[in-house]
């Protein structure tokens, strides 16, 4: 009994001197990871520094290698570095350079001697003429050779002209600026003669308050301006009656919108120098004795078998088909004008007048 007594106390004794020496080492521990914690900090940050002074040399990784050029660029340009791209790389994209554009992004090598102002005017030039230049060599085989422009557009012979869309936007600002009267020249007095278009006019002038002057000149200067721009509106909806046509032939609907903007093309043009034809018919006519009659009947009449023709031609071209199939449709194609410059003279009325 007395040994186990003893035993006891000295077991309990040893529990609380172990505790004790855990007291005291565990302060002396976390004391001891503090240290080592800020000693990593100090030589994180020691390592970090040579780091910095390599990218401000022109090294993105600090240690005399270049593993990303572009990514760099990228990542000094959000810090706002002045580095440079080396001169080997593209300057826009950070792309490695071969031969004298950017196989990536197309810019071409840039050098501090296109920064004078000879350069710059030069360049400047050379862009507007060569814009100009295939815009002219464009136009010839839209009126004289019939869907050639369009086949070889199709077939990615496309650099040689300019786009179907460009193409159309310089022949449509032509037209509305030289053209001086005949079809899609419309004033207020036109639209008159229809009877529900009159009464919405006299409506809007008795709400506004103004004469009848007033309100004519307002109209026809806001349809001289958005006249040209809704023309556009046509090309889908002929470009939806051809895909309608060649239903079978599985080709793309923008296959058809290409060929109708350059369709489209050739017709403003030949309403451009209709006048002239028409001069050259009246001059022939009168020495006979006989003259030659105007108005939107003649022009529709010497239109729809000039543009049936044109559109049979393209479409043999185009699409490969034979000449009594590729003349049926250039009939109906022809003749589909009739309603859509009449929904358009329609539209443009309605345009206008709601936002006058």
């Amino acid at each position: 009994m007395n040994q186990h007594s003893e035993s006891e106390p000295s077991a309990e004794e040893g529990r609380r001197a172990e505790s004790d020496l855990v007291a005291d080492v565990m302060p002396e521990r976390i004391d001891s990871d503090q240290e080592e914690t800020e000693q990593v900090e100090e030589e994180n940050q020691a390592e970090a520094a040579p780091c910095e002074g390599g990218a401000a040399e022109g090294d993105p990784n600090g240690d005399g290698s270049r593993k990303d050029t572009q990514s760099s660029a990228v990542d000094d340009d959000l810090k706002g570095s002045p580095k440079e791209i080396p001169a080997e790389h593209c300057r826009n994209c950070g792309e490695a350079l071969v031969g004298s554009y950017c196989h990536r992004c197309g810019q071409k090598v840039v050098d501090h001697h296109q920064y004078s102002v000879k350069a710059f005017i030069g360049h400047a030039f050379h862009h507007i003429t060569h814009f100009d230049l295939k815009a002219f060599k464009t136009l010839p085989p839209i009126i004289f050779r019939p869907g050639l422009v369009t086949r070889d557009y199709l077939n990615g012979r496309q650099t040689r002209y300019v786009g179907p869309i460009q193409l159309f936007i310089i022949v449509n600002l032509l037209f509305f600026l030289l053209k001086a009267g005949g079809l899609f020249h419309y004033s207020l007095d036109a639209y008159r003669s229809q009877p529900r278009m009159a009464a919405l006019v006299e409506g809007t002038i008795a709400r506004l308050g103004v004469t009848s002057d007033i309100y004519e000149a307002r109209f026809d200067t806001a349809l001289h301006f958005q006249q040209k721009s809704y023309i556009l509106l046509l090309i889908p909806i002929f470009a939806l009656l051809m895909k309608l046509l060649y239903a079978r032939s599985k080709r793309y609907y923008v296959e058809h919108l290409i060929f109708s903007f350059h369709f489209f093309s050739f017709y403003l043009i030949f309403l451009l120098v209709l006048p002239i034809i028409f001069y050259l018919l009246d001059g022939i006519a009168s020495l006979v004795g006989a003259r030659v009659p105007g108005g939107d009947v003649a022009i529709f009449a010497l239109l729809m078998p000039t543009s049936a023709l044109y559109l049979t031609i393209a479409l043999r071209r185009v699409y490969g088909q034979s000449y009594l199939a590729a003349s049926l449709k250039g009939i109906v194609l022809a003749f589909s004008l009739l309603p859509l410059i009449l929904l358009y003279q329609i539209l443009l009325f309605y345009i206008v007048w709601y936002t006058l």
